[in-house]
Parts: C-alpha cells; structure tokens; sequence
C-alpha cells in the first residue's frame, strides 16, 4: 500500500486539529494528587507540567511519521511514604489512545525527589518506564494499523523496559506487564492484528473512494473474523459496527452484512446491521 498517502488519511483521521511536526504524542495529561499529604502535593506541584512535557515534547516516532497520535494520560496518586531519607508513591496510571486502546494499572511504585525533572534517559526510571511502556504499547498498535503486524519495533521496546524493569528497585507489576506483552504477540493474538490491519486499510480506502479496494480489504478482513473468539471480537464490534456496517452497505455488500449479523451478538448492532442490508436490497430492486 502506499504509505505516505495512508499516513496522509490517518493524519485527517486522528488528528485533524492537531498536526504539529516534530511531536509524535499529543497527550492530554491529568494528575491527581487529592490522596496525597499537603507537603508532598506540594513537593510534586511541577509534576503534571514535566510529565506533559515529557509526553508532547519527545520524539516517540521517526521523522518519516509526521502525524499526531492522540492520548489521555491520567496518574492517580494513592500513598507517600518516606523511606530511608526519600519519598516513596503508589499510584495508579490509566493510558488509552482515544480509540480502541486502553489500560488501568494500579501496581505502580517509585520514588521521586521535590520537583521532579523529567528527562528520557536509556537508564531505566521506575516513574518514567511505566510511562514509557504503556506508550510503546499504543504506538505498536497504531503501526499495526498502517502495516501489516508493523507495530513489531514499538513492541520490541516495550519489552526492553520490561527486561530493564526486572532489575529494578520497585518491581511490583512488571510480572503482570509482561505477561500483557506476551499476550500481544502471541501466535493467537496475530490473527486479531493482522485482521486490524486489513480492516482499517479497507476503510482507508472506502473514505478515500477506492471502492474496489476498499471491497478487497474488508472482505479480507471479515475472512478473519470467524476465526476470532467472541470474546475478543465483541469491544472490536463496539467501537467499529457503525462505521463499518455504513461502508458495507455503500458498497453493497450483502453477503458480509448477512456475516455481521449472525457473528455479532449485540441487538443494538444487529439492528443496524439488518437496517443496512435492507437498504441494499432496496437498491437492488
């Protein structure tokens, strides 16, 4: 496929409002300290600061990729401890890219002077790896949609923070991490990526206008859906039936309707689905 026209529609598509060269992650950034004692909410008053920094700032992607992955990144804080002459936080971190990615992860422990200074380093941060890792995992599955399973590289350096991480001080969680890792490139898991791929694609070009592309991508995206358990498949319907049934029925394709109707087990998306396949019947008529 051609990537810089791809790249072109996913650039109109994420981040319409938002482009801005050099910047790879816009973030909407929150930090919530209401847990915390005074002093050390005071101590950590620049924190949402250097974090969206830290975020919007850096390069994430290389300069070839000039589009704006969008996310929401909030730090619950739950307890300051100090310990040995420092203070110790746990907190919590919900991460999502505003689409069809998100995750909770409350196992998080660190410690961090007054004032901190955000900085990307190879070292390993126990505050800024978690970041980071969760990061790597959302940018993985955006390649995965620009490329078949091309979200390999971002994976690979999630599991770089990962092997890091074992040697650390605070290491409660990375077990948990890592087996969501693994879980991402399993061999069963390559199916649901790969399925992704080919469905966006074909929705690429259905947008664009390339019909006969964009048939040729969804009907090979739907060839997998059948062999994706329910469970997997039904946030997946969640968040694409609407757009998904609209380009099916403008391309009128019935038989794939007629699929989505017998796989899709929600009654709200059976409905739409039914209402779509009659009205390429009645284009038939």
């Amino acid at each position: 496929m051609h990537y810089s026209k791809f790249l072109g529609w996913i650039i109109f598509g994420l981040s319409l409002n938002s482009l801005a060269f050099g910047q790879r992650i816009q973030a909407k950034v929150e930090v919530d300290m209401q847990k915390l004692p005074m002093d050390n909410q005071q101590k950590l008053a620049n924190l949402s600061n250097e974090l969206d920094q830290y975020l919007n700032k850096n390069q994430w992607c290389p300069d070839d990729y000039n589009y704006v992955v969008p996310a929401t990144v909030n730090v619950y804080f739950e307890e300051a401890k100090a310990v040995s002459r420092e203070d110790r936080y746990s907190a919590r971190l919900i991460i999502s890219n505003e689409s069809d990615v998100q995750y909770s992860d409350y196992r998080w422990d660190f410690a961090m002077d007054a004032q901190p200074r955000l900085q990307h380093s190879p070292s390993y941060d126990p505050f800024t790896g978690m970041i980071d890792f969760y990061v790597y995992l959302i940018l993985g599955f955006e390649f995965d949609r620009i490329e078949k399973l091309g979200g390999r590289d971002y994976f690979q350096k999630a599991r770089n923070v990962v092997e890091q991480a074992k040697f650390g001080r605070f290491i409660r969680g990375w077990d948990r991490r890592e087996n969501i890792l693994q879980d991402i490139l399993s061999d069963s898991n390559q199916t649901f990526r790969e399925m992704r791929f080919y469905y966006y694609t074909g929705i690429y070009y259905f947008d664009s206008g390339e019909r006969e592309d964009a048939r040729k991508y969804l009907v090979k995206s739907l060839s997998y859906f059948e062999k994706l358990p329910s469970e997997t498949m039904a946030r997946f319907y969640s968040l694409n039936y609407h757009p998904m049934g609209n380009a099916l029925e403008q391309l009128g394709m019935k038989s794939e309707l007629e699929l989505l109707m017998r796989l899709d087990q929600d009654k709200e998306h059976k409905a739409y689905y039914q209402t779509q396949w009659e009205a390429v019947t009645k284009k038939e008529e």
